[in-house]
């Protein structure tokens, strides 16, 4: 066995036990920062064994990679921890097969963005097998026959445990003596049996998954059979009379179904809300409304930016106008859904959901934007600046601390006598403990609401793990505790 495999193998370890013991069974705090930066040392110790070539525009994604490993440690917000888990995750990924120069295709472009998807599915189980072919290639002829025992050992342990265990069960309750044993046994020997039959088999898995993701990074499979020529370029089916008039009826439809619904529109620009309508119904409906056709006017655009290829002069210049309509349209629908959203939540305050719904929303307005602008800027990189967008703005709702403004809008609007209830602060996290006791110490005379939302973010920090530890837990422990002593 090399040495560069024998790092392999001790790092996948190392990575397989932390990333199980801390991560899944720890919690997401300073875990994931401590995680994070030893799956960067071992990978650039790797690097450097292994006099691998890399690509150093790969490093720009420690940007938004650091940005969102600390979000771990600055905030609490579960929903977001779990989808920041899973956005690191895919930051860390797409730098690795850029960094390792995975894909020979542009990067930012569709088939190198199916290409990375495809080796982000596939490089953490194709080469699951490779620490069995080091055993062999490194082994004797007289310790392949070991090698083989020990693996047919290890399997009939694997079948029999199971087995093992109905058995024991069934003769623990047909004798009781045996059943006493057992028990002696279990109280005597401080093991947690659940917690580690649940470990051992996620552990071993972790570590066959690191080993084939950091080989696949490094190893390109030898494509198989005679390499396909590239197609030339051919005409699309699609005909282009067909296609404009199918483009221009919607376009009809649309305008026929603005100027109908014109009181409708305005109203939501103007602040009024509808007679037959509460804000809730209209802030729903906009959303809901505006989400399918949003959808369909994507689909349309495709298909018509896919016809403009093909096409010159009047002919492309008309794929564009109804390329520009259709853009401005959805523009405009989403801008109205989400005026909507700003009327109820100025209504009524701010909770998670709302939060969250107008970020999409804001998402939509921005890649709606784009899209304009790459029809009469054909230089701009519509896909890369769609991730960069996405980027920016999905780190920017974790940094704006979502938890910390809904409790302090809707306290707002609780002290101003627009509300009655604190009720939507019970789901927030502990970045809410802050405003709420703010609202304690400036209330002449004891506040129930205020007092309960303040135990129950309490009991949020209870019986929680040094893994799990973040500033926001840490900050509202210390409000608490000089909110009791001066009490």
């Amino acid at each position: 066995m090399q040495k560069q495999e024998k790092w392999m193998l001790i790092g996948a370890l190392l990575m397989a036990f932390v990333g199980v013991e801390w991560l899944l069974f720890g919690g997401l705090g300073v875990s994931v920062v401590i995680c994070a930066t030893m799956y960067f040392i071992w990978r650039l110790l790797a690097i450097r064994l292994i006099g691998s070539k890399v690509n150093n525009r790969s490093y720009l994604w420690f940007i938004p990679i650091v940005l969102c490993t600390l979000c771990f440690v600055l905030f609490s917000n579960p929903v977001l921890k779990v989808l920041n888990i899973l956005f690191l995750i895919g930051l860390i990924v797409v730098q690795d097969i850029q960094l390792f120069i995975r894909t020979d295709k542009e990067f930012f472009s569709i088939e190198g963005v199916i290409e990375v998807l495809n080796l982000g599915v596939h490089l953490p189980f194709d080469y699951m097998n490779m620490p069995k072919e080091w055993l062999k290639a490194s082994a004797g002829d007289e310790k392949k026959e070991w090698f083989q025992a020990v693996g047919k050992v290890f399997l009939g342990l694997l079948i029999a445990v199971p087995f093992i265990g109905i058995l024991i069960i069934l003769l623990a309750s047909a004798d009781a003596a045996f059943n006493g044993m057992l028990e002696f046994i279990f109280e005597h020997i401080n093991l947690r049996w659940t917690e580690l039959i649940i470990k051992l088999p996620l552990m071993l898995f972790s570590f066959f998954f690191f080993i084939s993701y950091f080989y696949g990074l490094q190893h390109k499979k030898e494509k198989e059979g005679v390499m396909r020529k590239e197609e030339s370029s051919t005409k699309p089916c699609l005909d282009f009379i067909v296609v404009g008039t199918v483009a221009t009826l919607f376009c009809l439809v649309y305008v026929v179904f603005c100027f109908s619904q014109l009181a409708y529109f305005i109203s939501a620009f103007s602040g009024i809300l509808p007679s037959d309508f509460t804000y809730a119904e209209y802030a729903r409906r906009g959303f809901f409304e505006t989400l399918p056709l949003t959808l369909f006017n994507l689909a349309m655009l495709s298909i018509l930016s896919y016809m403009s290829k093909w096409v010159e002069g009047n002919k492309k210049r008309y794929v564009k106008g109804m390329m520009g309509f259709i853009t401005g349209f959805t523009l405009f629908l989403v801008v109205c859904a989400l005026s909507k959203m700003g009327m109820y939540m100025q209504e009524y305050g701010l909770t998670l959901k709302r939060v969250y719904v107008a970020w999409f929303l804001s998402f939509i307005i921005v890649i709606t934007l784009l899209i304009f602008i790459k029809l009469w800027y054909k230089k701009i990189n519509l896909i890369k600046s769609i991730v960069i967008a996405f980027i920016v703005m999905y780190l920017g709702l974790n940094y704006l601390n979502v938890d910390y403004l809904v409790a302090k809008q809707n306290i707002y609007l609780y002290q101003s006598g627009k509300t009655e209830t604190l009720s939507f602060c019970f789901y927030l996290s502990t970045s809410a403990m802050g405003p709420v006791i703010e609202l304690i110490n400036e209330s002449p005379e004891p506040n129930e609401n205020a007092t309960n939302l303040m135990r129950d973010l309490k009991k949020q920090m209870e019986h929680k793990t040094w893994e799990s530890w973040n500033l926001a837990d840490y900050k509202a422990n210390k409000l608490f505790i000089e909110h009791e002593m001066i009490k």
